[in-house]
């Protein structure tokens, strides 16, 4: 095994003829990621149930305002959020209400994050959109 450049971010190692380089990961200016969607409560097929998403900072510009699409069952609602101050690497929660209806044949729900800063399109746009795959339970 042989190994190269100790004393810098940039490193190299061979094993039997593999060799694997790392390259450190440099975030972009403004990248509103969606982090995750949840349910307020349980999920049970005709009800209605409020949706949170998580937004993180995956930028090293503050983030103070954005718009986000919920789409679930055909139905798109969006929600412009203004007035808040997401730090680099830091998350925020938006809560959808009321919330969706439940159905017994939706399966996923998904968010797309856009307009950040009030400026279109962000540094990465790979992690705008998040979906979740859900069973509802029949009562």
């Amino acid at each position: 095994m042989q190994q190269e450049n100790l004393n810098s971010n940039q490193s190299r190692f061979w094993v039997d003829d593999v060799s694997f380089t790392h390259t450190p990961y440099t975030l972009p200016t403004l990248n509103g990621a969606l982090y995750r969607i949840d349910f307020a409560g349980p999920i049970i097929a005709n009800t209605t149930n409020a949706v949170t998403v998580q937004v993180r900072n995956l930028g090293t510009t503050a983030i103070t305002s954005f718009d986000i699409e919920l789409d679930y069952n055909g139905v798109q609602t969006t929600q412009s959020i203004t007035g808040v101050n997401i730090l680099s690497l830091a998350t925020a929660i938006v809560t959808f209400t009321p919330g969706v209806n439940i159905s017994a044949s939706a399966t996923s729900i998904s968010a797309t994050i856009s307009n950040v800063n009030g400026l279109g399109a962000d540094g990465d746009a790979s992690d705008n959109t998040k979906t979740i795959n859900f069973t509802a339970l029949l009562p």
